[in-house]
């Protein structure tokens, strides 16, 4: 087995933060890296002084100094798409009043980058940088249809699939079915697969032929209206596509030309 450097150490116990807890404590982190206490406590201790972390009692949090670190990233960017998405987002918001959420993929996950709610949403536990499956969410089946669309089958993850509850499809052959009844009109649904009495309707964002997140509204069951909410996440969607070639391009306008 290699041994870890410290450099890889410390990366890793500050992924740990990744995680629902708000903070951890010496002990959660060994256990989660498999690393001695006194090492972890020496790593943490670099951490807070280098500012990525800081105290919070007897445990340890993620300081500013990270989410000034992420804005830096492509999605923390005024051109990155989620902040071209947001006041798509609110307006999707106004006409639904549903809980409106951008997210791109992370392997088999999908990232939550941008959310909008009110006061008359549906309650969904989400954050910005928490990740779901992206075979339960619509959010995650609208870029897991893509992928399908271009490479087939293979695309479809391995088993088994996360069981969010009673209703999420751990069969390959029903998500695919699944997908194939609605992908071809533009989106997909989340019947209940990721949380009990929520529905979703989500459809991809495209950059080109390249989709580069995805668009979804979410709403009460019993006052789902798949035709009416897909129409609108389809539009929305579509028209956030066309923002994103049309920055690019001016991107592409403003850049020196070849020597």
């Amino acid at each position: 087995m290699v041994e870890m450097t410290s450099v890889e150490k410390a990366v890793s116990v500050l992924d740990s933060f990744r995680g629902e807890l708000a903070s951890l404590g010496v002990t959660e982190v060994a256990e989660a890296n498999g690393l001695p206490k006194s090492t972890t406590y020496r790593l943490l201790s670099h951490l807070v002084a280098s500012g990525m972390l800081e105290r919070d009692g007897l445990k340890y949090r993620p300081s500013w100094q990270i989410f000034e670190l992420a804005q830096s990233s492509i999605l923390g960017r005024m051109d990155g798409p989620p902040a071209l998405a947001l006041p798509l987002m609110t307006e999707l918001y106004v006409e639904t009043r549903g809980v409106i959420h951008f997210g791109v993929r992370r392997g088999n996950e999908v990232m939550i980058a941008q959310k909008i709610y009110g006061l008359d949403s549906v309650a969904i536990p989400t954050r910005i940088g928490a990740r779901l499956p992206i075979t339960t969410t619509a959010l995650g089946k609208a870029l897991l249809a893509e992928q399908i669309r271009k490479e087939g089958r293979r695309a479809v993850p391995a088993t088994p699939f996360p069981r969010l509850t009673r209703n999420s499809k751990v069969a390959p052959q029903l998500l695919v079915d699944q997908l194939a009844r609605t992908s071809a009109m533009g989106y997909t649904v989340d019947l209940e697969e990721t949380i009990l009495g929520v529905s979703c309707v989500g459809a991809p964002v495209m950059r080109g032929q390249r989709p580069v997140g995805a668009l979804s509204v979410s709403v009460r069951s019993h006052s789902f209206d798949e035709a009416k909410l897909s129409k609108r996440v389809v539009r929305y969607a579509r028209l956030l596509s066309d923002m994103l070639v049309s920055a690019e391009e001016e991107e592409d306008d403003d850049a020196p030309p070849n020597p």
